[in-house]
């Protein structure tokens, strides 16, 4: 019983990711976007350059740029995806602008759409890096059919410097603290087992 009461030890917190959205900062970028909600990502493609598998992910980012080849992609070559989860394409001799209803328009004709994906539960999201997440639920995506977008405006960091050094400051001394009960809770236990658990 005396054990019992101890419990087991101590466990790491889990890790949770702030999606609060950041300011909007205005480029005039003709393929620039910025989502309109926290719960929206834009769809692209990522190729495993191990394996070569494709999947599909979802960034915030909306830095587009077009590749050699015509290819929507982001900042880091991954293409960008429509509604049905296609690359899209654009024409080689004509200037491409995002409009407010994410479509791609090309000489006044519209030749593509951007998927804007709502995730329905942001706790399903796993972050991979350059601003990438996946999935861990796919039923969790929903594709938006008309979705709102900031045209020419890309989405600031949220961070803010100095409340984010004040938290820095706050988890170091907790981390001190949490050792110090690591500390408590193996004097406890040596106790428990060696000195009160002992039979004469």
């Amino acid at each position: 019983r005396l054990l019992d009461r101890l419990g087991g030890g101590v466990l790491a917190g889990p890790q949770r990711i702030n999606f609060s959205m950041g300011p909007l900062e205005k480029t005039g970028g003709p393929l620039d976007v910025a989502l309109a909600q926290r719960d929206q990502f834009f769809a692209i493609e990522y190729r495993d350059p191990r394996t070569g598998q494709v999947q599909v992910q979802f960034t915030r980012d909306g830095r587009f740029i077009p590749n050699a080849q015509g290819e929507l992609v982001t900042p880091a070559g991954h293409r960008v995806l429509d509604p049905m989860d296609q690359p899209i394409v654009l024409a080689p001799d004509a200037e491409a602008q995002i409009d407010p209803a994410g479509r791609i328009i090309q000489n006044g004709v519209e030749v593509a759409r951007l998927q804007v994906a709502q995730v329905t539960d942001l706790d399903a999201l796993v972050k991979q890096g350059e601003n990438r997440f996946t999935l861990k639920n796919p039923q969790a995506r929903q594709v938006l059919p008309n979705p709102t977008v900031h045209a020419g405006f890309l989405e600031g960091s949220a961070v803010d410097p100095i409340d984010a050094l004040m938290k820095l400051i706050a988890a170091t001394k907790a981390v001190s603290g949490n050792a110090r009960m690591i500390q408590y809770h193996d004097l406890l236990m040596d106790r428990a087992i060696n000195t009160l658990g002992r039979v004469a």
